[in-house]
């Protein structure tokens, strides 16, 4: 009796035990724990690599053909990004990012808060060290930052003391985007610039010619050397950049430089400017002395620096020239980069608008849009005259009304104007060019004719020498329309 009662306990306890592991959710026993140092510091944000999160967090990534968006799915949720925008979208909204997305060497870095909460995701960083922990049903990941810098043109991660978000001290910089890279520079650091770069030289060559460039009392080296255009000095722009280490980023040919008090946006080759200041109120202007771009290189003006920049020039003998500039390296992790995405997608529509309007003043209408409907006189196919314009603005004339059209993308441009006669190939009668410009389709015409007012019908019945063109209305039947025609000549409709 003993034995059995035994057997029995042993029995329960086996039960209560496999009861017990049943019981427990899939996901405890499933859960894998990482951790990762792959993220970089930019502007107080974290980013990582879009691939190694995705693997970890078990997304799928998959780039549209054609499409500047990257789009990421898991778990029945769905979002779209693109480098440098800040937004990202999801089917039913846009949410702003923690830092826009950023391109290097080809690999697409995201900020790890944004992408991992969009997905259930619990998401917590440490405001000291910058290091993340995200929590999912499945995954418990921990990932380490470092912070990220570029230093004339060389981008690095940071390992080391900072002061003020610089390096400053001792630490060591790795070539790249990963602490695991090739050491760029080891050993003592002050404000950001490693202490044992070879200072400028003191004098320019004993055979230079042309201007010289002082920058705070030393010799500014630039290669090409400065420029006169418009009776106006220019200098390499990136040489001075390298030089006061100031903030500068290159977007679709937009370049924002931002300082201490101002973020600025400008385009070479157009006078167009964008700028904020500290509150994000946004001015535009002309510049009389635009940034331009000779043999590849970027020229500033002078005048752009002593105008906006602060500095000081003075003109000494000889070509020497003195500028006296302040600190460019501290205080410059500030605006909204939402607002400044957007100021630069407008600036770029803008410059390139004008750019189209400059090179095209006469054009051919090919839709007539809600501007040039307003007169009643504008027609499909018409030569229009460019007479004025700001951004992608235009005002337009046709000889009898003048109009005034606003675009919101370059393809609404190029929807609404072709830059040369459509028609000039055809060698129809002026008369018949003139009923398609006033879109009558009258008895005559040939079924080319027909095709390049109406487009191709939706269907053809055709018999012996007849032939039923059929045009499908949009809103019922009642809107549809035939056409017969008889060796290809229109006879009835």
């Amino acid at each position: 009796m003993k034995k059995l009662f035994w057997l029995f306990s042993m029995l329960a306890a086996i039960m209560m035990c496999t009861l017990t592991l049943s019981n427990l959710p899939a996901s405890a026993a499933k859960k894998s724990s990482f951790t990762l140092d792959i993220g970089i510091q930019i502007d107080g944000n974290v980013l990582v690599p879009l691939t190694d999160l995705a693997e970890k967090l078990h997304l799928t990534v998959y780039s549209p053909a054609g499409s500047p968006f990257v789009d990421i799915t898991g778990g029945g949720n769905k979002v779209s990004l693109r480098p440098n925008d800040p937004n990202i979208q999801t089917p039913r909204n846009i949410k702003n990012t923690e830092g826009a997305p950023k391109l290097f060497y080809n690999e697409l870095f995201v900020p790890v808060r944004s992408i991992s909460e969009s997905f259930g995701g619990k998401f917590e960083i440490s405001p000291d060290t910058k290091t993340i922990k995200v929590e999912t049903d499945e995954v418990s990941l921990t990932i380490v930052s470092h912070p990220f810098f570029n230093l004339d043109g060389e981008f690095f991660v940071y390992d080391g003391e900072l002061d003020q978000g610089l390096p400053h001290g001792k630490g060591t910089a790795y070539k790249g985007t990963s602490i695991k890279g090739e050491v760029w520079f080891a050993g003592e650091w002050k404000q950001g610039i490693p202490v044992t770069a070879e200072p400028d030289e003191a004098e320019p060559p004993a055979d230079s010619e042309g201007y010289k460039i002082y920058v705070n009392s030393s010799y500014l080296k630039s290669d090409p050397a400065p420029i006169v255009h418009n009776n106006a000095i220019y200098i390499p722009f990136a040489s001075i950049v390298a030089n006061l280490k100031i903030a500068t980023e290159t977007v679709d040919g937009i370049l924002r430089i931002q300082t201490p008090n101002n973020i600025y946006l400008v385009r070479p080759d157009s006078n167009k400017m964008t700028y904020y200041d500290r509150e994000m109120a946004a001015q535009t202007t002309r510049l009389d002395y635009p940034f331009i771009t000779d043999n590849e290189t970027v020229y500033v003006p002078l005048v752009f620096l002593s105008s906006y920049l602060n500095m000081k020039i003075v003109w000494g003998e000889q070509n020497r020239i003195d500028i006296t500039a302040g600190d460019f390296r501290k205080n410059t992790s500030w605006g909204n980069s939402e607002l400044v995405a957007k100021g630069m997608n407008q600036l770029k529509l803008d410059t390139d608008a004008e750019s189209f309007w400059a090179a095209h003043p006469v054009l051919w209408v090919t839709h007539v849009t809600n501007g040039m409907d307003k007169s009643g006189t504008y027609l499909k196919y018409q030569q229009v005259y460019v007479i004025g314009y700001n951004g992608a603005t235009v005002i337009i004339t046709n000889g009898k009304a003048e109009s005034v059209n606003v675009f919101h993308s370059i393809d609404g441009i190029e929807n609404a104007f072709a830059v040369n006669d459509p028609m000039a190939d055809f060698d129809w009668p002026e008369a018949t060019k003139e009923l398609i410009r006033q879109g009558k389709v009258e008895n005559g015409m040939t079924g080319e004719q027909v095709i390049f007012m109406l487009g191709r019908p939706n269907n053809r019945l055709k018999s012996g020498s007849l032939e039923q063109w059929f045009y499908e209305g949009i809103g019922g039947i009642e809107y549809s329309r035939i056409y017969y025609f008889k060796n290809g000549i229109l006879v009835s409709r």
